[in-house]
Parts: C-alpha cells; structure tokens; sequence
C-alpha cells in the first residue's frame, strides 16, 4: 500500500438541536466517547470544526470536556478549526459580519483552548471567491469545502498529489476537500476502507485524504471497535499517518491552483440564487441586510452598536434561511427567532430618537426593482408591497416579533400578508372560506398597484390598481389610501364599477397574524356584532356574516392586542391556517357584499389598531370607536 496522510475532521454544531435535553443527549451518547477515545489514544489526531453555539453549551454544562479538549490541543494532537460563530452562510453576509463572526469564534477558541485557529468551517460548504479577503484578513490559513463541489480535474489531483490553492486579487487562501461519502461501516474492515481511495482515485499514489464525520458517525465506529483496529493496522503498516489539517500543509510544499465557482453543497448552486426562489428566506434575507447598513452607519453610542451587531450576527444563523430538515412549521419557528434577533439590533439603535416619531419611507427593500414603502413608529413598524398593495411584514416593536411571517398554505398557492383584496361570487366565497381554502381567482391580490400620492409629512401613501372581474370581466378600478398613525394603521378602501353592467359580488380583505398558541389561556378572541361580544373558538372556523363592526386578538403571551374595526359593519371569518395539523397562523377576513351600478363608486375603510402591555377586554369597551371616513 502507498503512503497515505490522512486527515480526520470532526463537525461538532448545534444543527437540528431544538432544546438542551438534545443536546446533553447528543454529547452522553457521541461527543462524550470521542473524547474519550481520543484521550486514550495520543497516536490518533483529528482536527475539530466546533461551531460558538456549541462552545458557549460545552463551557456551560461540560467543562471538563474543555479542559480536556484543551489539554489535547496543547499535544497537537487536536487541532481546532474556526468559521462564523452563529454558523452563518458567509456570502450571504456583508464582508463587516464575515470578519467579525470569523473573529468572534477565533476569540472564543482562544480564550478556551489557548490556540488560534488557523482554518475556516464554510458552514454549507457555501463558496464565493470574495470570501478570500475575509478570510485573509481574519488570519485563516485553509478552509474546508465539500469534495463534490470541486471540478472533476481538482478532485482527482487533491486525492492524488497536491491540496488546492485558490485566489483572488493577489490573495490566497487553501482549500482543503472533506470527502463525506467514505464513511467506514461495520462490515468494512480498515484496508477496505483505505482501499476505497484508491479506487475513488483511479488506483494513483494518494498522499493525502481529508474525510469528514457527524460525531454520531465517528463515535460508531469507536463503539464498535473499528476505529481501534483502524489505529493498529496503520500503526503496524506504517503507510498511514494521520494528521491535523495544519500539520498537513506544514508537510506540503506544493499546491494545486483552482478556481471554484460561486457554489453550495445543495445541488452545487450558489447560495443566494437558492435564496432569491424562497420569497420568506429572501425576505428575512433582505431585512438582515438592511440592519447591517443602518449598524454600519449607526455613528452613535458605541455600546449599543455592539450590542445591536451581535444581536445581528444571531440573526445570521443558516438555519432560519435553509434547512431542508425541517418542516413548515419548525422553518417558521426559527425565522420567527431571527426576526426577533434583527428587532432587538434595530431597537438599540433606535432607541435613542423620540418616543412620538413616525417615519414613513419608500426604498427597494427586497431588490426587486420595485419601491417598498417602511412605517416606523413607537409601537410598530410596517412594510408594504406593492404588489397587492399588502403589508409583508408587521412587527410590534415592544416584544420584537413579526406577527407577519406567515408560511405559505398548505398547498403552496399563495402568501399570506396583511389587507389582501379578493373580489368573489357569494358561492365562490362561502365554499372556499368554509373549506378552509384560499380565493384564487382574484384580479388584485398578485397585480403591482401604482403609487398616486405619497405624504411623509402626513402618514400617508395612496395607490391604485385596475382589474376584471369574473366571467363577464366587468371593469374595477381599487383605490387603497393608507393612513399610518402612532399605534395604528387605516386602510379606506375605494372601489369603482367602470364596466357597463351592475357589479355584485363580494369584496373581502384578509389579514393573516402569525399567532400559533390556541391555548385559550394565552389567546381571546372576540366580535363585536350588533353590541354583543362573541368569542371564537380560535382553533375552529368562525363565520359570522353580518353586522361586525370589530374583532379583537389578545396575546397575554406578548401582551399584545390586536384590534381590527370597519367603518360600516361587515361579514367576518376567523380560519385557523394549519400545516399537517399543526398551527402555523389565523386568518381574519372581513367581507361586505357589493352592489355598485355602472359608473358608480363605494367605500369601506378597516382600522388594525395595535397595542401592547394592554390587558383591557374588547368587552369592557362601550362600542366600536371606528367612524366612517
């Protein structure tokens, strides 16, 4: 047999980790007899890629595991790698966040184990050739990036001769490949599993194989004893010697030069083209980002800018923008936590301005070509589309949480928002809403409006769209005034008949608050219909359809309430949004029943008033406050 370097790397992350009973579970049953193997066995190296997350539970709940770890590191026989401390995706991140997640691991790992790392754990093996200045600048010698995403001519030449050096503008960087698909099994003895290299390389000499484990992966084999027969067959051979990755290339005096496409380990695409086709990954995508430019452009108290970046490096963890692992419901589960991370950043470097400020703004928010337009008050912020002239996002800005990150339905046929349009026929309505399904046939929910007046000064930002209706394709033209006030939002609602026939039909504006708990101890719900309060069953359909003036939606969770009024009384549905039985959302719809002659026009205007740490019941009021406009 050849000679042979072998290089062992073990990922330890809190990936797929919901809660500390998992983790303690993962570190008892794995991390805890790879510890101990190594600790037995000084002949056997490896080099560890250990996430901060995972460094902050160990410090906390093992640290004789740190002092152990540290203790191995000071024999060389283990060698720390570092990467982006919350396991970000790095060419999503501005080059500031790179550098400074990059540098708060190497800080921790330091002050743990009194070693720098030299390396760089690519969380997603997710590539683009601009991280090699955040790498360079960082003190990274090497990085680690999936074998499969490496051209065909640079595998083989990194399994037969030489690693693989990379550049950009005069910088380098080191690339070392991680073979994941030779994992030795049971059955494999230590020469066959040596033997599959050369058999991957085309039977050539092999100076050096870079293999990655899972510590569920690598602490079978320990269990099972392979690894202990692995280390005696090598020692007596003496073909194989295993290495850190830096004693390595400490050995190694030439290089491969390569270059590798912008590129990730799902489906070998770049990252951000997989971002740019999930509409709520880009979204929390693109609000990261623009809380990274108001950090970096934040010139105040120097502390709370601090603050505020780690709260946004939090933010950055993979996991809320692609985790194919998890469900629905669980994806939402974490974006929920990223959005609350980005509010609490965007609270320490606002909270210096006045308690009764409103700034009302328009920017290409999700880099679309097409204006977004941004209400920041006390209470709130507010993001509107123009496409459907509907609120994306809605976040109270005391609890910092977005009570608009909504999944998609179940069947995927259209984002939930805030004041959604639909116009329908009474027993197109009615058989949707009680099915618990969606209105399709809607000329205004997907149509970009068009800006006719925008009033900074006033709050205030008027659009308009123009669609057609139903099997005759009668002629409407809907007109949406926006009203932005301290602690609420008014939308007058003007629709015009332009066909030459009657128009009757049934116009609805649905709301969607991503409120998961039905537990009535922490969720009310209650209509006000002709003076009488009603409460919903708020895990069952709700239908009233006359005589609503107002709709109430208590969090004690957030202390948050959600009022909605009308300006004339309507229809009301409250649908439960469920994912495989699970809540994800409630739908609130208010509907009026339309009767407009040819040429005419009406009006109708929904209030969301939104208040937090208020206990006061919808009951106790005297009578819905909302008056026509």
């Amino acid at each position: 047999m050849e000679n042979m370097s072998v290089c062992f790397v073990l990922r330890l992350d809190s990936e797929g980790i919901l809660n500390d009973h998992e983790e303690e579970t993962q570190y008892q049953n794995h991390i805890k007899h790879i510890l101990s193997f190594l600790y037995s066995h000084q002949e056997f190296s490896l080099t560890i890629a250990l996430s901060g997350r995972k460094s902050e539970w160990l410090e906390k709940k093992h640290p004789e595991a740190i002092e152990l770890i540290s203790e191995l590191v000071s024999k060389k026989q283990v060698e720390m790698a570092g990467g982006g401390y919350y396991d970000p995706i790095l060419p999503l991140l501005l080059p500031v966040d790179r550098v400074g997640q990059i540098e708060m691991l190497t800080t921790a790992l330091r002050k743990l184990f009194g070693r720098k790392p030299r390396g760089a754990w690519l969380t997603s093996s997710a590539w683009d050739s601009s991280l090699i200045t955040s790498l360079n600048s960082c003190g990274m010698d090497y990085a680690f990036i999936d074998m499969s995403l490496l051209l065909p001519e640079y595998q083989l030449e990194s399994f037969c001769s030489k690693p693989v050096i990379v550049e950009e503008y005069g910088k380098t960087i080191k690339i070392l490949p991680l073979c994941k698909n030779v994992i030795p099994s049971k059955s494999d003895s230590p020469q066959d599993f040596l033997s599959s290299f050369f058999k991957l390389s085309g039977n050539k000499k092999i100076t050096t194989i870079s293999t990655l484990f899972m510590p569920e992966e690598l602490s079978f084999i320990i269990q099972n004893g392979w690894m202990e027969e692995f280390i005696t067959t090598i020692t007596n051979e003496k073909t194989v010697t295993l290495y850190t990755a830096t004693q390595y290339l400490k050995n190694c005096h030439t290089y491969t030069r390569a270059y590798i496409p912008a590129c990730s380990i799902k489906n070998r695409r770049p990252v951000k083209e997989i971002i740019a086709k999930n509409p709520e990954s880009f979204r929390l995508y693109s609000r990261m980002i623009q809380i990274s430019n108001e950090i970096n452009q934040y010139r105040g108290d120097k502390a709370r800018k601090k603050a505020a970046r780690e709260e946004l490096w939090k933010a950055q963890e993979r996991t809320a923008y692609w985790n194919e692992n998890l469900d629905l419901i669980e994806q939402q589960a974490i974006r929920q936590k990223s959005y609350n991370h980005l509010l609490i950043a965007e609270k320490f470097i606002k909270e210096t301005s006045s308690k009764t400020d409103i700034h009302l703004t328009s920017f290409d928010l999700d880099m679309d070509g097409i204006q977004e337009y941004i209400c920041r008050t006390p209470v709130y912020n507010s993001f509107l589309s123009m496409e459907g002239g509907t609120v994306f996002e809605l976040d109270a800005r005391q609890s910092c949480r977005n009570y608009a990150i909504v999944s998609e339905c179940e069947n995927g046929l259209y984002q939930r928002k805030f004041f959604t349009d639909f116009f329908a026929d009474k027993n197109s309505f009615f058989d949707q809403y009680q099915n618990g399904k969606p209105l399709l046939n809607n000329p205004f929910r997907d149509i970009v409006y068009k800006e006719t007046a925008f009033y900074r000064s006033r709050q205030e930002l008027q659009l308009e769209a123009e669609g057609f209706y139903g099997k005759k394709r009668q002629n409407i033209t809907l007109r949406k005034k926006f009203l932005f006030s301290d602690n609420s939002i008014q939308v007058q609602y003007i629709i015009k008949n332009k066909s030459p026939d009657y128009l009757k039909c049934y116009f609805s504006v649905e709301s969607n608050l991503a409120l998961v708990d039905f537990d009535t101890k922490n969720r009310r719900i209650e209509v006000i219909s002709s003076d009488t309060s009603i409460t919903a069953c708020s895990n069952q359909l709700f239908v009233h359809q006359k005589d609503v003036s107002c709709c109430q939606v208590s969090d004690s969770k957030t202390s948050s309430v959600f009022t909605f009024e009308t300006n004339e009384n309507a229809g009301i549905c409250i649908l439960p949004l469920v994912y495989e039985k699970k809540p994800y959302a409630t739908c609130f719809t208010f509907f009026w029943k339309l009767e407009i002659p040819a040429g005419y026009e009406t009006e109708k205007t929904l209030f969301l008033n939104i208040q937090q740490n208020t206990k006061k019941a919808l009951s106790q009021k005297k009578g819905p406050s909302a008056t026509k406009s």
